[in-house]
This record gives C-alpha cells, structure tokens and sequence, in this order.
C-alpha cells in the first residue's frame, strides 16, 4: 500500500496546479515521509510514460504549429529554469525545510490561479517571445509551493495565449523538466527495491498521472483553475495557522 500511496501522490500532485514539491517537502516535515531516492525515481518514470503517452495521443498543438517552431520554443522556454535551478539550488532546498514560506508560496500560487477566472483579454497566438516569459514563470516553479503548470499556464493565459495553446504548451514543456530530473536522481541511485513493489509504484503514478493530466486539460478548457487556486490558499493558510499555533 506505500508503493500505491506513493504513486497516487505523485500522479496527482506532479500535473495538477497544486505543487508536488510543495506536498512532498510537507508530507517530510509533518509525516517523516522520507522514502528511498529510487522510489521517487520510479514514480516520477511512471509520471513520465504517461506524459509521453498523452501528448502522443491528445495533444493538438503538434498539428496546429510546425515541430520545428515548437522544439524551438520549448528549448527557450526550458533555459531559464535550467539556469535559476543551477545557480540557486541550495536556497531552494533551505526553503523546502521552511513550513512558513512553503505555506505563503502556496497562497500566492492559489492568488495567480483565481486571477485567471475572470481574465479576459484578446488572443494570440504562441510565439518566441511569449513562450520566452513562460519559461521565466516556469522558473518560479522551482520554489516549493508554486505548482510548474499552475503558473505556466496562467502566464499563458495572461498573455492572451488561447486555451488549449496555454494547457498543452505547459504539458509539452514538462517533458525536458521532469527527464531532467529523472536523470539527475536516477544518477544519485544506489540500492534497487523489489521488481513487485516497483511494478505497483509505476503503475499507481503511471495511471494518476495521465488522469490528472486530462483534468487540467478539462479545468484549465473550461476556465477553473481558480479551483485549485481555492485549495492552495486554504491549504497555505491552514498550515501557516498550524505551524504558529504549533498543533503539529
């Protein structure tokens, strides 16, 4: 049941605008939830199968823009991330050990996602220069707290970029982010678990992750992104009152 719990928390926490590294520095703190590297490995391939499998399957933009603009734009967008996680990584792993700033990232990552309710403004269309700013909000995300599609997504729609440029730009540009770090840990790995509990941890993160996948296609279609912004925000607040009062 620790390899399914694992697996589910990873499928619905890594695609869904509510932060995985947000949950799981939590889930740490409050739950000593500390599991071997590999497990998390394991579930982040499980999430990354999935995400190959989607965009293989539903993603539309592969036909409305040329492939080669569209590696082009990933590439750029993909560079400030790359460049911010380099060069501040110790900082975000001290913030990952703080519950207070976790929990105030988590309300301003809530606040960007109810803005997007009742933003209006005229469309466009993807470009280098838009995907460019995307990139940099994506950059953001590497602060425990501010979800990767929540804020890609709603910089995209701030931009006037339609819809399903924004949810589907945002899913194809997760690709190289979570490679990236699937390479990274995998390298750090030492001692490989059972085939079997492998096998359930893969399968619990492949299939939640490709549900939640499809969800954020359907929320952020249908303009509700502002649900999750609520879930954050009361989940910032809540454990900001927690940790004052000192319950936990």
């Amino acid at each position: 049941m620790k390899f399914v719990a694992l697996g589910i928390l990873q499928g619905l926490t890594e695609f869904l605008p509510i932060s995985s590294s947000g949950h799981l520095a939590i889930f740490e703190y409050y739950l000593r939830f500390h599991e071997p590297l590999f497990w998390i490995v394991f579930a982040h391939f499980g999430s990354l199968v999935a995400l190959v499998l989607l965009i293989w399957r539903r993603i539309g933009i592969l036909r409305r823009y040329a492939m080669r603009l569209l590696v082009l734009w990933v590439i750029i967008a993909t560079i400030p991330a790359a460049v911010v996680g380099l060069c501040f990584y110790d900082l975000f792993e001290k913030i990952a050990g703080s519950v207070k700033l976790i929990s105030v990232l988590w309300i301003i990552n809530g606040i960007i996602l109810i803005l997007t309710r009742k933003l209006r403004r005229p469309y466009t269309s993807l470009s280098l220069k838009n995907t460019f700013v995307v990139g940099l909000a994506q950059a953001l995300a590497l602060l425990p707290g501010i979800s990767r599609s929540g804020v890609t997504i709603s910089t995209a729609l701030f931009l006037g970029i339609k819809e399903d440029d924004a949810v589907e730009f945002s899913i194809i540009l997760s690709l190289p982010a979570i490679l990236g770090a699937n390479i990274l840990e995998f390298m750090k790995v030492k001692m490989v678990p059972h085939v079997l509990s492998l096998s359930s941890l893969f399968l619990a993160s492949f299939v939640t992750s490709y549900l939640a996948l499809v969800l954020l296609m359907i929320v952020t279609r249908r303009r509700k992104l502002h649900l999750f912004g609520i879930y954050t925000v009361a989940l910032g607040v809540g454990l900001l009152l927690i940790d004052t009062i000192g319950l936990l």
